[in-house]
């Protein structure tokens, strides 16, 4: 999937696409790491990428829901995920 086809749908149509099987997967979260990689050098908001782990995930299967295999980004403010850091927002 590329990031024009990607950007022209909200994690709603994502999902939809998905289960639908219109588009893969690992299409949909390897066209999210790329422009992730393009764009976050100009903007600085992904400090700890998760990308490896975000694949294994999808490969394992995700629990059914609403947004299920729809990739997204987990702010660090108040949101504890084991195994990552926790800075809550800040360098101290």
């Amino acid at each position: 999937m590329r990031f024009d086809e990607y950007r022209r749908h909200d994690a709603v149509g994502l999902a939809g696409l998905i289960a639908k099987g219109e588009v893969g997967v690992a299409d949909v979260l390897e066209a999210t790491i790329a422009r992730a990689e393009q764009i976050n050098p100009v903007i600085n908001a992904i400090v700890h990428t998760q990308y490896d782990r975000a694949r294994a995930t999808t490969r394992s299967g995700l629990p059914d829901g609403p947004f299920k295999d729809v990739p997204f980004l987990i702010k660090d403010l108040a949101v504890l995920d084991a195994g990552e850091p926790a800075r809550f927002g800040s360098s101290l």
